[in-house]
């Protein structure tokens, strides 16, 4: 039984809840499985596939059921075994942080599950049949436009789908828009969305500190270690691997300044 899903949603909450309490060990434990989905391909892949089905939209059905299909094509074609594996390694990793698997309420992921699971037997072509259907249909553009969660917030679904939408407001309403859409791109965002993200973030970072030189001209002690907090700045370059890590230390200096 496929449970991805399971372990997605309960990265994604230690993700989000690391950036409302400020944890670096909840930074790490996400950082883990971000680096293990850029270094294991079977993993990549899987993420992929689900990244797809929450995140496509079509405007007819038929385009819709190819582009599913396709996607459990990819994953059934996986080494499930060596996939298994994985899965454990990283169920094992959560519950060694103090963390259970929660389920996920994302109605796509539960129906590409679903479809994940079930072969093509007699028996279960009325229960795949049904999930394609209510599947694709999901994934046609105005039934996405219409979606309650996706007006409530600017965050990505499948973050929200563990929270009541009142329960998000009371816990996360101090998070300003623009970590708002750096918590975006970093769950969802593709290599190039982090890279802007990483480099505008950094070129504001950058601003404040030129501000700050320009305040300091009386206090050379300051000022001389503004100059060196801009060199530092200056010689800084995006890497997957350490981008949760180094964009939060910018974001906690710009902040601080």
């Amino acid at each position: 039984m496929y449970n991805f899903g399971k372990i997605k949603e309960t990265y994604n909450k230690v993700y989000l809840d690391s950036f409302s309490t400020k944890d670096d060990k909840k930074k790490k434990v996400f950082e883990y499985y971000l680096g293990k989905i850029n270094k294991d391909p079977l993993l990549k892949e899987e993420f992929e596939a689900y990244y797809n089905i929450q995140n496509k939209n079509f405007d007819n059905e038929l385009s819709s059921q190819i582009f599913i299909q396709d996607n459990v094509d990819n994953i059934k074609n996986l080494n499930y075994l060596d996939l298994e594996k994985v899965h454990e390694s990283l169920e094992k990793h959560l519950k060694s942080n103090g963390y259970e698997l929660v389920e996920s309420t994302d109605e796509r992921i539960s129906l590409f599950e679903t479809l994940l699971s079930l072969d093509k037997k007699s028996k279960n072509l009325s229960k795949i049949s049904e999930s394609l259907m209510k599947l694709r249909k999901s994934m046609l553009s105005e039934s996405n436009e219409s979606t309650p969660v996706n007006e409530f917030v600017n965050l990505p679904s499948d973050v929200l789908s563990t929270m009541m939408a009142n329960k998000f407001n009371n816990k996360y309403s101090d998070l300003d828009e623009g970590t708002k859409e750096i918590i975006r791109i970093s769950l969802n965002g593709s290599i190039e969305d982090k890279i802007g993200m990483y480099q505008s973030t950094i070129k504001e970072c950058l601003n404040s500190v030129n501000i700050k030189i320009k305040e300091s001209e009386k206090d050379l002690d300051l000022k001389g270690k503004l100059l060196q907090t801009k060199e530092k700045l200056l010689e800084m370059s995006f890497n997957e691997e350490t981008y949760i890590d180094d964009l939060a230390k910018i974001i906690e200096l710009k902040e601080n300044l």
